[in-house]
């Protein structure tokens, strides 16, 4: 995939995290640059009403986010404490529209969607109903995704059909 200056390679960065972990914009852009420290495998996101919780993050995630950061120094600012930073202020994260930004474009340049239909919290939409296809359980989709009620997470099962396809 070609990328045209500093926002492809982070909006690649962003768009596997927010998908395979099943955060929210708001937690993907407030990742520390320490999350790459243990591999990727497992990090904390501090979400609504500064609640903590753990999830998980696979090889294809990691991948774009380690690649993101000596790019990110070509383009300017580095910051030590954001894997996404500002980019006009490095002790910033960068912003939660900058981010959407980048999510749509790198959907845009995959052939994924019209750019104006993908949004983070589609893309989280997206996986857990993903997993709930394959068989995962109700449980195990509500924990990463921060739901406090079961019943929040039964919204993935109304779009769903029985034979694991999609509405």
């Amino acid at each position: 995939m070609a990328f045209r200056g500093g926002r492809g390679p982070r909006g690649a960065a962003l768009f596997e995290p927010v998908y395979s972990s099943r955060a929210h914009i708001s937690e993907a852009v407030r990742l520390p640059a320490s999350v790459l420290a243990n591999d990727g495998k497992m990090f904390n996101i501090r979400g609504k009403g500064d609640k903590e919780r753990m999830v998980p993050l696979g090889s294809r995630a990691v991948e774009p986010m380690r690649l993101w950061r000596p790019l990110a120094a070509e383009y300017g600012v580095v910051s030590p404490k954001w894997l996404f930073h500002s980019v006009r202020d490095g002790s910033k994260h960068t912003s939660r529209s900058a981010a959407l930004t980048d999510v749509r474009e790198t959907a845009e340049m995959a052939g994924l969607a019209q750019p104006d239909e993908v949004s983070p919290h589609v893309l989280r939409h997206a996986f857990a109903t993903h997993l709930l296809s394959n068989g995962a359980d109700l449980r195990a989709i509500q924990t990463p995704l921060g739901h406090e009620e079961i019943g929040t997470t039964e919204i993935y099962t109304m779009s769903t059909k029985r034979d694991g396809t999609t509405w």
